[in-house]
């Protein structure tokens, strides 16, 4: 017998942009929460015993975020290069609510040490560790997230870091995301969830990758997918823009089978 392949059409290019823009949606999740995180941290980086401002941390973010901070472990500061602050697992709830947010293992800070002397906190790297994010947005449009972007906020960089705050590189390791959209009715989820976003001081051109595997009941969706490109940011306007996409697709996704694009 005979085995023919009948050769699979490529996905239509408004599927691909729905795609890309879901995606945005998670990234700009993430980012949110690593901008409330480092911001806040940078308030423990002016002692070496940074235990000591765990509990303001904690109340800074209740009275200015509305949200719940938990932080069970201890906070380390590992002397030795690279120097790196570890928290350990925290929770972040949603605002004025109970419910959870974000949660992971642990978030880690690579620190400039020469930068952290002249009091400027340079981050070489912020890495997360098996984060979890609920992402929502309402039937008005509204995300869960839009209040920590500091974009919102025009004095927010200023406000939560006393310190010059330069973040170069953030890395997720093997995320998890709950997207529920009722405005878009699009719910399912993210597993998996490699990021690495570079060149985030701005000034230059840089890097941009995200690899996950999405299930999702509506629409249908089954998929690993795949999305590179470049990016650019503006700190001082606190844009982050993504161009040249490349997008790559494999499972069953919108009405088609065992698609690879």
């Amino acid at each position: 017998m005979t085995e023919v392949t009948v050769p699979q059409p490529p996905v239509p290019a408004p599927r691909k942009r729905w795609t890309a823009r879901l995606l945005k949606g998670v990234v700009a999740a993430l980012l949110a929460a690593v901008i409330l995180l480092v911001g806040g941290l940078s308030i423990v980086l002016l002692t070496f015993n940074p235990n000591q401002y765990k509990a303001m941390l904690i109340q800074v973010v209740r009275e200015r975020e509305h949200r719940t901070l938990t932080l069970p472990g201890t906070i380390a500061l590992q002397l030795f290069p690279p120097l790196t602050l570890r928290t350990g697992p925290f929770t972040l709830s949603e605002r004025d609510s109970t419910a959870v947010f974000a949660r992971a293992d642990d978030l880690r800070l690579h620190l400039d040490l020469f930068a952290l002397l002249r009091r400027k906190l340079v981050v070489d790297r912020v890495v997360m560790i098996k984060p979890q994010i609920h992402v929502a947005r309402n039937a008005k449009g509204q995300f869960n997230f839009a209040d920590l972007l500091p974009d919102n906020k025009p004095d927010a960089a200023q406000a939560r870091s006393p310190l010059g705050l330069s973040v170069h590189r953030l890395q997720v390791e093997q995320g998890a995301i709950t997207y529920d959209d009722d405005k878009a009715q699009i719910h399912g989820t993210f597993a998996g969830l490699d990021l690495e976003l570079a060149g985030l001081e701005g000034g230059s051109a840089g890097s941009f990758h995200l690899g996950t595997a999405a299930r999702f009941v509506q629409p249908a969706l089954a998929t690993r997918i795949d999305l590179r490109g470049k990016l650019q940011t503006d700190p001082a306007q606190h844009s982050l823009a993504l161009s040249d996409l490349a997008l790559s697709v494999q499972g069953d996704a919108l009405g088609l089978k065992a698609m690879q694009t």
